[in-house]
């Protein structure tokens, strides 16, 4: 994947090729930690523990445009006590950044991409 930035009208190439890492170093989870089922809060506490670092802005698309920019790391939007089948909405989130986290990894690969819609959906 490449990676485009624009300044005063004008598009340029930032990075090219860009290839996510094996294992990632930040986490962005959505939701309040309050409202996380006990298995989530689990799961971010082992991410702690094994050393990734909390990124996180409130929005969907600059929480996942920075684990791209620095090459991995993990987002969450679990399933909450008051929404307990979650908020992302497949055809408009999910897809798309599976489809960008497939080409990132392995280009024409898509097993990556199945992967992270099947993990968004069943954490």
């Amino acid at each position: 994947m490449n990676l485009f930035s624009i300044v005063k009208a004008n598009m340029f190439l930032s990075q090219e090729n860009i290839m996510l890492k094996e294992k990632g170093s930040i986490f962005s989870p959505g939701g309040l930690r309050r409202d996380w089922t006990p298995e989530h809060l689990k799961f971010v506490e082992q991410l702690e523990k094994d050393g990734y670092k909390l990124r996180y802005s409130g929005g969907f698309v600059p929480d996942i445009n920075q684990i791209l920019i620095k090459k991995g790391g993990v987002f969450t939007y679990p399933a909450l006590k008051k929404s307990p089948q979650g908020k992302l909405r497949l055809l408009f989130e999910l897809q798309p950044m599976a489809f960008y986290y497939g080409t990132s990894r392995r280009p024409g690969d898509r097993r990556q991409s199945r992967y992270f819609v099947y993990k968004s959906r069943k954490c």
